[in-house]
């Protein structure tokens, strides 16, 4: 399933801040070079939606602070929604 996002690094912690449309707002301590968002954006979709991180792939987006993500199907994505 994919799932939009609009990221916002450099934040003082990584927390799901809400919906708007079909995009999940996500705050993102770490900052967008080399990689570290992506990574951090990874490890906490990981966490909060209990799948593995090889299971959370960044499709579209990479260097955007709007992503595409494809998870399983049937992820449940209330933890999303604070």
């Amino acid at each position: 399933m994919k799932i939009h996002l609009l990221v916002k690094p450099n934040a003082k912690e990584t927390k799901s801040i809400g919906l708007v449309g079909a995009e999940y707002i996500i705050a993102l301590r770490a900052q967008p070079k080399d990689g570290e968002a992506n990574d951090e954006l990874v490890r906490f979709l990981s966490k909060t939606l209990h799948v593995a991180k090889t299971l959370v792939v960044v499709s579209k987006g990479t260097t955007s602070k709007h992503k595409t993500i494809e998870i399983p199907d049937g992820v449940d994505l209330s933890p999303l929604k604070p």
